[in-house]
């Protein structure tokens, strides 16, 4: 079994405030570490210089 290093996330602003949702198991994983529902850009800062871990945002896609 390999891990996957990728974050998935979704940033929405909502009522002017950036909030950025878990996508995949290792960032719910991380959600769960912090005792939050979302990620801030401090944990993604974590996550990223001192364990190594890639981010991925995920670009919803308007249909008209």
């Amino acid at each position: 079994m390999t891990a996957t290093t990728t974050l998935l996330v979704d940033i929405q602003t909502v009522y002017g405030t950036e909030r950025i949702y878990p996508h995949n198991d290792l960032a719910q994983a991380l959600c769960a570490i912090a005792q939050t529902k979302t990620l801030d850009r401090r944990v993604l800062r974590i996550a990223t210089d001192r364990l190594g871990y890639t981010i991925k945002v995920i670009q919803q896609e308007l249909t008209l």
